[in-house]
């Protein structure tokens, strides 16, 4: 059966193969699937096709899977096809989540004027625009495989020095960064306060003091705990540096620390 589109394309659903009246030398291959969805919605002009029938007679039948995913990638190959051929139409029409439809004015089905056309491509040449010959078939199909498994195997490869990489750059770090100690200090709300350093008691009160009038900049989240840092010179002569940070324990892990928030101030 052979279709003419628009009046300028030519379809032949016996290998799918699509070209321009004007020029046809210049031919498109459709694949298998694409010129099974084609022929049916050309079968069909001005009808609504649903996605189930197409899903049933272009997928189930030859015991493939059927995916909404796989019909439209299928659809979007035949619309490009044809617009590379120069047909500036919207050949194929979308009814959403019904189906697709080709407009009866832009099809004409095989008769004696079309069987010119027929005889015009005779087979089609081996350096077709787009898509496969019946004869170069199962060799693109093994070139195909073979690249897919280089492309596994090199996947395979950069994923496994991926990770090799983060390795490394896990432990360099834990390296260069040594655990804390923290120790406690005070208490505000459901927050305890720390310190990186052990504060004299003497001095506990006074420090306290200084982070009750910083702690505003970060409230107490629940879970979560104060470090204070602050210089001995500030509490003596009300100069030096404070830092104060708000983190959150990672969860059900009251060793590890997941994230903070820091204030730090340069008091001179």
């Amino acid at each position: 059966m052979v279709y003419r589109i628009s009046g300028t394309i030519i379809f032949r659903e016996e290998d799918g193969a699509l070209w321009n009246i004007e020029h046809p030398d210049d031919v498109l291959v459709l694949s298998s699937t694409a010129c099974r969805v084609f022929t049916l919605l050309l079968q069909n002009p001005g009808s609504v096709v649903e996605r189930e029938i197409l899903f049933r007679k272009i997928w189930d039948q030859f015991g493939l899977h059927s995916s909404n995913n796989s019909l439209n990638q299928q659809i979007s190959l035949i619309r490009r096809n044809v617009k590379l051929l120069g047909c500036e139409d919207e050949v194929i029409q979308t009814i959403p989540k019904v189906g697709f439809f080709v407009p009866s004015q832009l099809v004409e089905g095989e008769n004696t004027s079309l069987e010119l056309y027929n005889q015009q491509v005779q087979t089609v040449p081996t350096t077709t625009i787009s898509g496969e010959t019946s004869a170069d078939a199962p060799s693109i199909k093994r070139k195909k495989k073979l690249f897919d498994l280089e492309m596994l195997t090199f996947l395979i490869l950069v994923i496994a020095c991926i990770c090799i990489a983060t390795v490394a750059i896990k432990k360099r770090i834990n390296d260069k960064v040594p655990n804390s100690s923290l120790f406690l200090m005070g208490k505000s709300g459901d927050c305890n306060v720390y310190s990186l350093n052990e504060t004299p008691n003497s001095l506990k009160e006074r420090s306290m003091e200084v982070f009750n009038k910083l702690k505003y900049k970060l409230p107490c989240i629940q879970g979560g705990i104060y470090i204070f840092q602050i210089d001995n010179g500030y509490l003596l002569k009300r100069k030096g540096h404070l830092y104060l940070s708000h983190c959150i324990y990672k969860e059900k892990n009251y060793m590890k620390i997941e994230g903070c928030t820091n204030v730090y101030s340069d008091e001179n």
